[in-house]
């Protein structure tokens, strides 16, 4: 669990994928944090098969799909800033991931 915390990865460049939060754990908890980013991906929960993801009180910055879960997330009480004209969310669950691997 994170909570009341400044997360930001500082590269200079509005675009190119920079993780700030990166994982592939079960549960992933983060409430009343920054978490920051110019570019894309800026938080990255990569367990599309049993993830499950909460976020709240947060305010996300970053450019493409910068917050991106697979798997199982809700947010509420956040913030989005979108450094870029183009999506600030990006979701998939592993359903369609299954059926491209099988």
């Amino acid at each position: 669990m994170h909570e009341n915390l400044t997360i930001e990865n500082n590269q200079p460049e509005v675009g190119p994928h920079a993780f700030a939060v990166y994982g592939t754990g079960t549960r992933t908890i983060i409430e009343n944090c920054k978490v920051l980013s110019k570019g894309g991906d800026t938080v990255s929960l990569w367990n599309y098969k049993t993830g499950m993801y909460y976020h709240a009180g947060c305010t996300f910055e970053g450019s493409v799909d910068f917050v991106c879960p697979r798997g199982w997330c809700f947010i509420k009480n956040s913030k989005f800033f979108e450094l870029k004209q183009t999506a600030s969310i990006w979701h998939t669950d592993g359903y369609y991931i299954n059926q491209v691997e099988n």
